[in-house]
């Protein structure tokens, strides 16, 4: 009878038949018999919101926001929410990271989003041990990821295992305030930047390479943004950015066999509003790219005079370039040492504007 009652349940259960299975069965791979949890969230990817399916978007880092799940019980869930794990379609275990500083916010690494667009997110056993494992959810192409939360006032960390951590101009310059995912920094155009030093991760030599940001500037009239290298103003070799209001990006480029270029690139950001923004450097193609919002925002901008290396023994500035100050909110960063897919923006848009998953409650 009770084998009956299992298979009707099951059966019930429809598509979660799979899930049904190797929950109630107690599945030893996950200690479910040692740890067995109280709640289960089927977390389901939108795939419309990644893009074509030849785009390359394989072990993607999904967001997970809990405050964005009507679903999700915070009171069910131990207050450090060391309990929350995830596991795939297949009910593997995924690695996470839990964002520092805000208890509510995951990073899911996820092998194959667009082939296997769900998994689970299971909470609800205060004694289950910590399944976080924060450096390797970003593959070998992240170089760098600031969630712009402070370790100290003075500091922010890298959530990838090269270890560029970002030393404030000073104590809560920039502050740390509350972002559109975790928490942000507030740069006040003043004389705030944060120095990501020179460690060799950051030098992109001859590769491609994307930088993904999320920004919610006051001004976008002229303000600094990145640096690594002094290019534009004194000729050495590098890389600068800065914001203007008629385009997205200014950009100036140089290499060790001297040649040089400085161009603009895509629309203007919006002021006041948060904004998604990727700039595709790809040295294969020879090309700059802005996307704006997960779009690419004007045409790409031919680079091809750029045959050298970039590489330049100097420290990596955010919000900074050559002594003009970013104004507003930064939350974000990502830098990639490869030329990221149209899909693949798309994709990381849509995460980080909680527009990608969907929730069921399971259990």
């Amino acid at each position: 009878m009770k084998r009956l009652y299992i298979v009707i349940l099951m059966l019930l259960m429809g598509a979660n038949a799979a899930w049904a299975k190797n929950y109630n069965l107690l599945n030893p791979r996950y200690g479910q018999s040692k740890y067995p949890h109280e709640h289960v969230i089927k977390c389901a990817i939108d795939t419309s919101k990644i893009g074509a399916v030849g785009g390359v978007v394989t072990n993607f880092p999904v967001l997970v926001d809990t405050r964005w799940i009507t679903q999700y019980d915070s009171l069910e869930s131990a207050t450090d929410r060391k309990d929350v794990y995830f596991v795939s379609s297949t009910l593997d275990l995924l690695k996470f990271e839990r964002e520092q500083g805000d208890k509510n916010v995951y990073w899911v690494k996820v092998p194959a989003p667009y082939t296997a667009p769900y998994f689970y997110m299971y909470y609800g056993n205060q004694v289950h041990p910590d399944g976080a494992d924060r450096t390797n959810v970003w593959d070998a192409n992240f170089v760098m990821v600031q969630h712009m939360a402070d370790s100290t006032t003075s500091v922010t960390s890298d959530a990838t295992s090269n270890g560029n951590i970002g030393t404030k101009k000073g104590a809560n310059e920039p502050v740390q305030t509350v972002g559109q995912i975790g928490y942000a920094q507030t740069f006040d155009a003043n004389n705030d930047y944060i120095n990501c030093g020179q460690d060799a991760s950051l030098n992109f030599g001859s590769s491609s390479f994307t930088i993904s940001f999320l920004i919610n500037p006051s001004s976008v009239t002229d303000t600094g943004f990145l640096q690594k290298g002094k290019p534009g103003s004194h000729g050495t070799v590098g890389m600068q950015i800065m914001m203007l209001n008629y385009a997205g990006l200014y950009i100036s480029l140089k290499d060790n066999l001297d040649n040089a270029i400085g161009f603009t690139v895509g629309n203007p950001f919006s002021t006041g509003v948060y904004g998604h923004g990727a700039l595709v450097i790809d040295r294969v193609a020879g090309t700059a790219t802005l996307f704006i919002n997960g779009a690419q925002s004007g045409a790409s901008v031919d680079i091809s005079s750029i045959t050298g290396s970039l590489d330049v023994a100097e420290d990596f500035y955010i919000g900074y370039r050559d002594g003009i100050i970013y104004a507003g909110l930064f939350d974000e960063l990502c830098i990639s040492n490869t030329a990221r897919s149209a899909a693949w923006i798309k994709a990381e848009y849509n995460s980080g504007a909680g527009l990608l998953l969907t929730y069921t409650q399971i259990k």
